[in-house]
């Protein structure tokens, strides 16, 4: 498991603070949607349309 970042918009990706942290990995992702499973077991599903950048 690594730490995911995500970024909300291109201001917090250039100060280089995410809007949130995942521990987890990725299962699957498409141009509009990432599938993450957490650390905690849990399967978490990003929007893409709404996130500037995710970073792992």
């Amino acid at each position: 498991m690594k730490d995911i970042y995500i970024y909300a918009s291109i201001q917090t990706w250039i100060s280089e603070t995410p809007d949130a942290v995942v521990k987890g990995f990725i299962n699957s992702k498409n141009q509009n949607y990432i599938e993450i499973t957490d650390d905690h077991g849990y399967t978490q599903i990003l929007n893409l349309d709404k996130v500037f950048a995710v970073v792992y």
